[in-house]
């Protein structure tokens, strides 16, 4: 894929387990990607390890638990990148 034509990923719940892994098997594929998640500190390092791999990538910090994260997730996908193609609603938000 060009970068151009490279679809874009919202991934939620991103800074650990199964969406940091995600995450960057997207990236390695090529996908731009926006991650978000509670934890900026993790975000900002998931975000470095996309661009190491070539890929244009920004994070959200937000409470997947709340309205206006989705809302402001999906708008700050498309202020970066023009598109959302591909959303993983990861965050583990469940009581057990």
């Amino acid at each position: 894929m060009t970068h151009q034509d490279s679809k874009v990923a919202l991934i939620t719940g991103a800074s650990s387990g199964f969406g940091w892994g995600t995450t960057l098997a997207m990236a390695q594929a090529g996908y731009r990607i926006v991650v978000t998640a509670r934890r900026e500190a993790r975000l900002q390092q998931l975000v470095a390890e996309c661009q190491k791999l070539g890929t244009s990538a920004a994070y959200y910090v937000g409470d997947a638990r709340k309205t206006a994260t989705a809302q402001g997730a999906v708008a700050f996908t498309l202020e970066q990148f023009g598109r959302l193609d591909i959303l993983v609603n990861n965050a583990g938000i469940g009581r057990v």
